[in-house]
């Protein structure tokens, strides 16, 4: 989604706060939720475990492990067999469980940083019909960890206080007694493009955000470039 239309939506709508300290990179005048959920991207960011793998020749692959892509192939297995085995015809609901696990097995997502030929290679969707796109080392502007909190006012003092704690791996509410279930802190990893668009590559919860820093600063070491927390540039 282009700049132009995410500035028509603020304009025409809710809050268009812009919370304090939010990096130039980012788009003007909206709010850093709107900003996370809708960076350009070849498609949305689907709640998948990704892994980072280093080979020797210093190139990074960022990828759904082959694990998870067992599991699916297991639990497809594990359904057929049991109606085989039971000798009964397959109803609605084990239909729909068997297309939509092996939709998911077949989903791919992954980022290779190849530093020999300098490029940054992005596949996703359907193995069959994936998107891929492909951004040279020279076009990445660089790193950011970007905080997300979930239940919070968009620009205020909560909003920072959480955004803090989300970058820390904790809450704004650890100390505290009553835990806010409704708030949920995510940390993103995005790609600032020099041409000014932006690519998340991954967004986890913010406990597993220490993983997320090591994995980032390690793609940022092999393309040469700076990682920055938070929105300031």
């Amino acid at each position: 989604m282009c700049t132009s239309t995410l500035q028509g939506i603020a304009a025409a709508g809710s809050a268009t706060s812009r919370p304090s300290g939010a990096g130039s990179a980012l788009v003007e005048g909206l709010p850093a939720w709107i900003e996370l959920r809708m960076l350009p991207r070849y498609s949305e960011p689907m709640e998948l475990p990704l892994k980072l793998i280093r080979h020797k020749d210093g190139g990074l692959h960022y990828a759904i492990p082959l694990w998870y892509r067992l599991l699916m192939a297991f639990i497809v297995a594990v359904v057929a067999g049991s109606m085989l085995i039971a000798n009964v015809a397959a109803g609605p609901v084990a239909w729909i469980l068997m297309v939509v696990v092996i939709l998911a097995g077949l989903y791919e997502e992954r980022w290779i940083f190849d530093p020999e030929s300098r490029t940054i290679r992005n596949r996703t969707g359907l193995l069959v019909a994936a998107r891929s796109l492909e951004i040279p080392f020279d076009e990445v502007e660089l790193f950011r960890l970007v905080p997300h909190v979930r239940g919070t006012i968009p620009g205020s003092a909560d909003e920072r206080e959480q955004n803090e704690a989300a970058l820390k791996a904790s809450r704004g509410d650890d100390s505290s007694r009553r835990r806010q279930i409704y708030k949920r802190p995510y940390v993103g990893l995005i790609l600032d493009r020099s041409d000014g668009s932006h690519y998340l590559i991954d967004s986890m919860n913010a406990r597993r955000s220490p993983v997320l820093r090591q994995d980032a600063a390690r793609m940022a070491a092999c393309c040469g470039k700076t990682l920055l927390e938070g929105y300031d540039s």
